[in-house]
């Protein structure tokens, strides 16, 4: 009895954690970023992102946040004496986890394609580069149409799903948990390789930043959870509760740092290099009509005019 008490308040506080970092702070900051991407969609730097791809991994990112909630409020509940309560949870998990987390995963490598195949169409294109010449400008109206590769990467994510959710309800935790792993891991290994295989073109609007950025989050928090992972497995050291609290909360702040990286970092940073060009233009004005100037605008004192 002390132990199932033990259990229950154990599952309570993952279930306040959860609560904390999704419902107060990541789901807020998450709103507000994406009114502000929102409001920002006709800008050019926010249509060379695939901002309408942004705004569905957002939503998808939410959804899989309220998810991981609504689990622990299932397993506070699955702590007390209930064979139904319990069965329902692993039902609706093995459906549910594949079906929100693989569509966060492969929303993102849509758009990592995308900005890969923009990036280096446009390269190409400033080389004065011939159809025949170059893939990216023979198959653009094919493999370069958003519609078209979103039709092929819908249907490799419904694979995923599938074959995901039939393996987690009809074979041990173990197998189940490999099994997903590698199927998260061949999409995660693919943003990798069209991160580096982007075109730079001085990289004007951040998007191999961001690229970059969002790539080492995933290997990052896969990288844990693997490691916390195969520390219960071989040494039983961390208790069910526990276990299940600490994979889910690694992934509640993997998907927020997606969508601070996306609605917060880049565009302040791009915001940042808008007003030092606005600046630098106005100097640049200020320096023609008036030559005797330093470069911060101060008056060059070995100028004959310059002197009161």
């Amino acid at each position: 009895e002390n132990e199932l008490q033990e259990l229950q308040n154990t599952a309570w506080g993952w279930e306040a954690t959860h609560i904390f970092v999704v419902l107060l702070i990541t789901i807020p900051l998450t709103i507000v970023g994406a009114l502000r991407f929102w409001r920002l969609r006709s800008k050019i730097v926010i249509k060379k992102r695939s901002a309408y791809i942004v705004l569905l991994t957002t939503f998808m990112i939410v959804i899989e946040l309220i998810r991981r909630v609504w689990l622990f409020s299932y397993i506070v509940l699955a702590t007390y004496p209930n064979e139904l309560c319990f069965d329902c949870l692993f039902i609706a998990e093995s459906i549910l986890y594949p079906f929100c987390s693989h569509a966060v995963v492969y929303c993102i490598l849509w758009r990592f394609f995308v900005l890969y195949y923009k990036s280096n169409w446009t390269a190409a294109m400033l080389e004065h580069k011939h159809r025949d010449e170059n893939w990216f400008v023979r198959f653009k109206s094919t493999v370069g149409n958003v519609k078209v590769n979103g039709k092929l990467f819908g249907c490799v994510y419904v694979c995923s799903f599938l074959c995901s959710m039939f393996v987690i309800r009809y074979s041990d935790v173990t197998l189940g948990f490999f099994v997903d792993f590698g199927l998260v891991l061949v999409p995660v290994l693919a943003m990798l390789f069209l991160w580096k295989n982007t075109a730079e073109l001085h990289d004007l609007f951040l998007v191999r930043y961001e690229m970059k950025l969002i790539a080492w989050v995933t290997m990052v928090a896969l990288t844990l959870e693997m490691c916390v992972f195969c520390t219960q497995l071989f040494t039983a050291l961390i208790p069910a509760v526990h276990f299940v609290g600490i994979i889910s909360i690694i992934g509640c702040i993997q998907f927020a740092c997606y969508n601070f990286i996306s609605l917060h970092l880049v565009i302040h940073k791009l915001e940042q290099k808008a007003i030092l060009k606005f600046h630098l233009s106005q100097l640049g004005k200020a320096r023609k009509h008036h030559p005797h100037t330093h470069r911060d605008g101060s008056p060059n004192s070995s100028d004959p005019d310059s002197s009161p």
